[in-house]
């Protein structure tokens, strides 16, 4: 029995040995790994990433003399004290844009008679609405006149169209002015085809 536990002591031993080197208590390479990242991740700066739209100052004039007796000079401009901040997040950096709101400032005559003067805007929209629309994540995208609706009704007929930054949601309103300068909206609801 002495001489076969002499033989098997070797093997017991160098197994023993095996044993207890591979718990001396040093990492694995899987932990090594998770802790150099974790290390790279901590030492990175964020990086914030801040961008406007559109970048500088602008404006368009429209100046429009309609058979039907209205003049009507529509300024459209960017506000620039006056955003939609939209922000969102990589790995380690931030993206701050700003959508700048725009404004029309629109003067309407009647037969030369100055009838309508007002600055277009979210507030003015929301006022005219009643409660009924929420526009405060909205941005004015243009107004132009509805031509044909004019000259069929012998009322001005403007279209304000807006959109939301970062989505493809777009509403459209009828801003109707009459020969004495009162002004009704209504939504406009287009059918898709």
């Amino acid at each position: 029995m002495f001489k076969a536990l002499l033989k098997i002591l070797p093997i017991l031993s160098f197994v023993t040995s095996v044993i207890l080197w591979s718990c001396e208590g040093r990492k694995s390479k899987n932990d090594l790994l998770q802790e150099s990242i974790s290390k790279y991740n901590d030492d990175l700066v964020p990086v914030n990433i801040i961008k406007y739209y559109p970048e500088a100052y602008t404006e368009i004039v429209k100046d429009s003399i309609l058979s039907n007796g209205f003049k009507v000079k529509i300024k459209t401009f960017t506000n620039m004290d006056k955003s939609i901040t939209k922000v969102s997040k990589s790995h380690t950096t931030k993206f701050k844009d700003h959508f700048r709101k725009i404004e029309s400032d629109v003067v309407v005559y009647k037969n030369d008679k100055l009838i309508f003067k007002e600055t277009i805007n979210n507030e003015f929209l929301m006022n005219h609405l009643g409660t009924s629309e929420d526009l405060k994540n909205y941005i004015g995208n243009d107004i132009y006149i509805n031509e044909e609706a004019t000259l069929n009704t012998n009322k001005l007929v403007l279209i304000a169209s807006l959109y939301k930054p970062k989505n493809n949601n777009c509403i459209s309103y009828n801003i109707i002015i009459d020969e004495h300068g009162v002004c009704t909206m209504n939504k406009i609801n287009y059918a898709r085809t």
